[in-house]
């Protein structure tokens, strides 16, 4: 048996005036990003869509994602 894993895809994101809350632009990295193998692995609320509740925003070397100006909230992906 050989396991296979294949990798996420990470789309490009754009924000318009929909993501403007206030004097914030809001939004999150992860909504029209997808993994094909992520079902498999986790569905917390029990509706059948993969949920991205483990997620984490790293850079192209693994390291935790920091944006000058851009501040993460606690949901995966979200960010202001």
């Amino acid at each position: 048996m050989t396991a296979q894993n294949d990798p996420p895809v990470a789309e490009n994101d754009t924000c318009n005036s929909e993501n403007i809350e206030g004097d914030f632009v809001v939004g999150n990295l992860f909504d029209n990003d997808m993994d094909p193998d992520f079902w498999l692995l986790v569905d917390v609320n029990g509706d059948d869509v993969p949920d991205k509740s483990r997620w984490t925003a790293v850079d192209a070397a693994g390291n935790p994602l920091m944006v000058d100006g851009l501040m993460f909230t606690g949901v995966p992906g979200a960010f202001t």
